[in-house]
């Protein structure tokens, strides 16, 4: 396995029970049902290649990306994300897989040690140009990045459905997080939610490609067929 730092901010577990009926893990567990189900709609899953032998998930929950990829013991599987609940389930029922509660624009790892980088949704949700160049470093050359992005029309439809509710709250942060991808389209950054450390954006195509081309990536490919997705080469 990967020699993972001590850094203040990683898990500490304890042997507390889990609140299965917790919001976040209720959310992760239905996610795990999608990829484990590659008949659902919803499904989409990373190519995972005989090389890769050291991969990195980048807003990993329970680690379900993983789990329905049954990888063997030879492979090093690192998990990272912000919300310690799913990590802390994750560490209970799944073994052999890394979790590590970190931000993913200060990814704690040395540079150059991942074959592989996935996100399965999880990059919309942080300062995107800041953590494509920490996913750039952690890569060894050659290595490959698979990401699940949020495009406009899906932010929009959610938009819709808070005025429709009249949720006046979620209107403002939407429109914020339409105002915030519109930015990242046109100038290559991204703002937090007022008052907050909260990020959110949609994404283009456009926009992505120039930052994945900034931090020195080629073989861009992008698809938005039935999911918005993005590979590249280091």
């Amino acid at each position: 396995m990967l020699s993972v730092p001590e850094k203040e901010g990683h898990v500490k577990y304890s042997c507390t029970p889990i609140d299965e009926t917790s919001e976040s893990i209720r959310y992760h567990l239905i996610e795990l049902g999608i990829a484990l189900n590659p008949l659902d709609p919803r499904h989409t899953h990373p190519e995972i290649r005989k090389e890769d032998k050291s991969i990195l998930d980048i807003g990993c929950g329970i680690g379900q990306t993983f789990i329905a990829s049954q990888i063997g013991r030879e492979v090093s599987v690192v998990g990272v994300d912000i919300d310690l609940t799913p990590l802390k389930y994750g560490k209970q029922f799944y073994h052999g897989i890394s979790y590590i509660n970190a931000e993913a624009g200060f990814l704690p790892f040395k540079n150059e040690i991942f074959d592989l980088v996935v996100s399965r949704g999880g990059l919309p949700y942080t300062n995107i140009p800041r953590c494509t160049q920490e996913i750039a470093r952690v890569l060894k050359p050659g290595g490959r990045i698979w990401i699940a992005l949020i495009p406009f029309s899906a932010q929009v439809k959610h938009l819709v459905r808070s005025i429709v509710s009249v949720r006046t709250k979620d209107i403002v942060f939407r429109s914020y997080v339409i105002i915030n991808g519109v930015v990242l389209h046109f100038g290559g950054r991204v703002f937090s939610f007022p008052w907050t450390k909260k990020y959110e954006s949609f994404q283009t195509k456009y926009g992505f490609r120039r930052i994945l081309k900034t931090c020195g990536f080629k073989n861009i490919e992008m698809s938005t067929k039935r999911h918005f997705l993005i590979t590249a080469v280091k």
